[in-house]
């Protein structure tokens, strides 16, 4: 359940963030899974908060329950279709260590 504590510490400096942008450097040119918007990371965040619900559901259904709607009433939304993804950019030269495994 620690995985849902640290969406929850997530979604609220990211939400932070956006409230008091002036007050903070600007970390886009460093994002390579998303668009460098905080609002993109916390519809990740809500993602993925969906997706563990879904997952443990069946063996703790009141928790998922109450996580899959927290996730859904967040006013940043989640992942509603195949263009919105997280996934490693080449953005500014950037290799994916892993990807160049493969080549």
């Amino acid at each position: 359940m620690t995985f849902f504590d640290e969406l929850d510490e997530a979604v609220d400096l990211l939400t932070a963030y956006i409230r008091n942008k002036n007050n903070f450097l600007d970390i886009s040119k460093f994002d390579i899974l998303l668009d460098g918007k905080p609002a993109s990371w916390i519809k990740f965040a809500n993602s993925l908060r969906l997706r563990l619900a879904i997952r443990i559901s069946s063996v703790a259904p009141d928790k998922g329950k109450e996580e899959c709607e927290k996730a859904l009433r967040n006013s940043y939304g989640v992942f509603e279709g195949p263009k919105e993804q997280a996934a490693v950019s080449t953005r500014n030269g950037y290799l994916n260590p892993l990807g160049e495994i493969n080549r």
